[in-house]
This record gives structure tokens, C-alpha cells and sequence, in this order.
């Protein structure tokens, strides 16, 4: 298939997944990561360069959620999967972002993975630095699990100022 076409096809779906709940974002990254290799950094900064020239909407910081997802579904295409996060920046104003990172670092993007902290992690199959729920244990049954931040239905959780207001 023309490699183009993939990378339409990639934009597609991440424009695709980018509409549904966090949660489900998860779910469906988690099961399409199986049995793909590690990106290299030079890979992922290809995949984001292929996506970055089919799709104008995957231009700017607002398209983040859809750029990132673009990558990951065009890597898996191609067999290999770059880590997905999706983080907010620890420093006032609150902003949510996501991104890809390979070999441990952000790619295409101009700020470090060290400001944002990170709430979801999607990394490659058998990675043990791949936490499935926020850095806490996967569920066992009939265990309790606190909801993590992000699975508020897609709205943004935004903290409370010091000062008490909104």
C-alpha cells in the first residue's frame, strides 16, 4: 500500500479515536500495541513527519491528542510502537497534552517530557515500566480501583486555585 495512504488512513483513525473516552483510548492503544517492536527515536520522528504532511488538522499544540494518536496507529502499520502519554504540565496554567516518546524521550515536540506528568502511559507490550492505570497496579477481580483523572469522561479536571476560586 502507498505509504501516503497509510499515513491518511493513520490520521483517519486518530481523528477517529481522539472523539471517544479516555479510558476507551486505552483500551483500544492497549490491544493494537500487541506484537509490535519498539520504535526507534529516528522512527518516530519519521512517523510524525508522515503524519505531519497528510493531515493539516494534526498542525499546532490543540491537535496533540489527534496527532499523537495518528502516530501511534501509523507506527503500528509499520509494525513498531512508539509510547503514547497523555500528561498535563505541572506548572500553572493547566494545560493537558499529549505526545509520543521513544527511547524515553518526547518526539516533535519542543518542550521536555520533564514539565508534563504524565497521567497515561501506553508503551510497547512486555515493557515493565508500562503502568496500566496511572502508575498503579492493573486490576485484579473484584479489587478496588480509585477512577484515575483521566477517565472523567473526556472532560479535563482542572485544580483548585489557592486562592478558592474556579
Amino acid at each position: 500500500m502507498n505509504p501516503r495512504i497509510r499515513a491518511r488512513l493513520a490520521a483517519a483513525g486518530g481523528a477517529a479515536l481522539a472523539r471517544l473516552r479516555p479510558h476507551t483510548i486505552r483500551a483500544v492503544l492497549s490491544l493494537l500495541r500487541a506484537g509490535a517492536r519498539p520504535a526507534r527515536r529516528h522512527e518516530a520522528e519519521a512517523l510524525c513527519e508522515d503524519v505531519l504532511a497528510v493531515s493539516l488538522r494534526a498542525h499546532g499544540h490543540a491537535a496533540c491528542l489527534r496527532r499523537s494518536l495518528a502516530v501511534v496507529l501509523l507506527g503500528r502499520m509499520r509494525g513498531v510502537w512508539p509510547t503514547w502519554c497523555v500528561g498535563v504540565l505541572l506548572a500553572p496554567p493547566f494545560t493537558a497534552h499529549a505526545w509520543v516518546e521513544a527511547e524515553d524521550a518526547m518526539v516533535g515536540e519542543r518542550i521536555d517530557a520533564r514539565f508534563y506528568g504524565r497521567l497515561i502511559r501506553v508503551a510497547p507490550s512486555g515493557d515493565p515500566a508500562s503502568p496500566r492505570t496511572c502508575g498503579r497496579p492493573a486490576k485484579r477481580r473484584g479489587a478496588h480501583r480509585r477512577p484515575c483523572p483521566s477517565d472523567s469522561g473526556g472532560r479535563a479536571m482542572r485544580p483548585r486555585r489557592p486562592d478558592g476560586l474556579r
